[in-house]
């Protein structure tokens, strides 16, 4: 459960800052971690499988999860700033606007 929990959190922020393609080195990684784990514990092959299945599983909930909280974190930006308006200019804009028309 820990296990899961773990790379849960850590496929989030891949969700977040990267794109799909990821998934790949960390399914990787993930695979040669967890196995190694359940052969330092001496667990047996089926509930090494099933817990490297499980955190393979979780680590795509994990960048799923990321992958939505990107998405509805852009559109509440784009809605804020479309409510906000255009953007006005600053003093150094308007002064060059000015001088320069």
């Amino acid at each position: 459960m820990a296990l899961f929990t773990v790379v849960l959190f850590i496929g989030a922020p891949l969700g977040v800052r990267f794109r799909v393609l990821v998934l790949i080195p960390a399914i990787i990684l993930t695979v040669v971690t967890a196995g190694g784990f359940e052969m330092a514990q001496h667990q047996g092959a089926w509930s090494s499988a099933l817990t490297t299945i499980a955190a393979v599983i979780a680590m795509q909930m994990g960048y799923l999860g990321g992958a939505c909280v990107c998405v509805v974190a852009a559109r509440a930006m784009t809605a804020a700033q479309k409510a906000l308006g255009p953007p006005r200019l600053g003093f150094h804009r308007w002064f060059a606007r000015s001088i320069h028309p």
